[in-house]
């Protein structure tokens, strides 16, 4: 899956480009453990996704769903830096 992210310059803080930001497939690659990424989320229908915030955790200590610590991750891309 292709997807670039683009991000919207809003009054005056400054616009960051992401058009060569690809989603990663969750089932190829995770992120590092604790580092919140911007996720799409499987739903009921085929093709359709949420979009939320998620991690991996440490499945001694917490519930997981594939090491995520939210159910039905597809595919992950890094947060951007806000800018300052």
């Amino acid at each position: 899956m292709e997807a670039s992210l683009y991000i919207i310059k809003y009054n005056d803080v400054e616009s960051f480009d992401l058009s060569e930001a690809k989603w990663i497939d969750a089932s190829l690659s995770q992120p590092e453990q604790d580092v919140e990424v911007i996720v799409l989320l499987k739903t009921v229908s085929e093709g359709i996704y949420k979009i939320a915030f998620g991690h991996i955790v440490d499945k001694s200590k917490c519930v997981d769903y594939n090491g995520w610590n939210i159910e039905g991750v597809r595919y992950w891309i890094p947060c951007p830096e806000m800018p300052k």
